[in-house]
């Protein structure tokens, strides 16, 4: 059970479950969850750019989405789902 035995794996496992749900906000929260029982672990820091790159798509503000998008790439280039979206938001924007 999680909170017997918390891991940053399994904080993103809920955490994608949480994204497919489109529960933006409470994914937000499990990948920093995930961040404090390890902070060496890359995934989360990845999710959060992606998930805060959503959430600034739906309130139309590419210059956040670049800016989320682009931390996601930063921690880990080529990560396809920030790329991805952030490839959408560019054609939309141009």
């Amino acid at each position: 059970m999680l909170a017997e035995e918390p891991s940053a794996e399994a904080h993103t496992f809920l955490v994608w479950v949480y994204s497919f749900e489109r529960r933006f906000a409470e994914a937000i929260a499990e990948c920093k969850r995930a961040i404090a029982v390890d902070p060496e672990f890359g995934n989360p820091y990845n999710d959060i750019g992606v998930y805060l790159g959503r959430i600034h798509e739906q309130q139309n503000d590419p210059l956040a989405v670049a800016r989320d998008y682009g931390r996601a790439l930063d921690h880990l280039p080529g990560y396809e789902p920030a790329v991805t979206r952030l490839r959408r938001m560019q054609q939309r924007v141009t």
